[in-house]
């Protein structure tokens, strides 16, 4: 497989690991937030997660223009608001299924199975 690229708050990484890219997954910053842009050596496939506290929200990109996004519950707040993006927060999902579809991603470089999706 080829080998990741994987850009987050800290920085951007080229060609790295899988088992890197997994350690890059455990950091967080302030409020126990960060966001993970991954791909590999094509444009697409990508994937975006977005975590923050306990929840998190995960959008796989196939191309350009035909993108998925994880479905959840839905919350009493309706709207989950991430450092740079507020979604529904019926878009949101825990942050571990959000962190374990992103090394589904890393590992296989398809969409993930482990959680939910709504093509938009």
């Amino acid at each position: 497989m080829n080998r990741i690229q994987l850009s987050h708050k800290g920085g951007t990484y080229s060609d790295i690991s899988p088992l890197e890219a997994s350690e890059i997954l455990k950091i967080r910053y302030e409020g126990s937030t960060n966001e993970y842009w991954i791909s590999f050596e094509d444009e697409y496939p990508c994937l975006a997660v977005m975590v923050k506290e306990s929840f998190g929200s995960v959008t796989y990109f196939a191309e350009s223009d035909i993108f998925y996004q994880c479905c959840g519950e839905k919350t009493a707040d309706d709207i989950a608001k991430f450092d740079s993006a507020e979604l529904d927060s019926g878009y949101t999902v825990s942050d571990r299924p959000a962190l374990k579809a992103a090394e589904e991603f890393i590992n296989t470089g398809k969409r993930p199975y482990c959680v939910k999706w709504e093509k938009l």
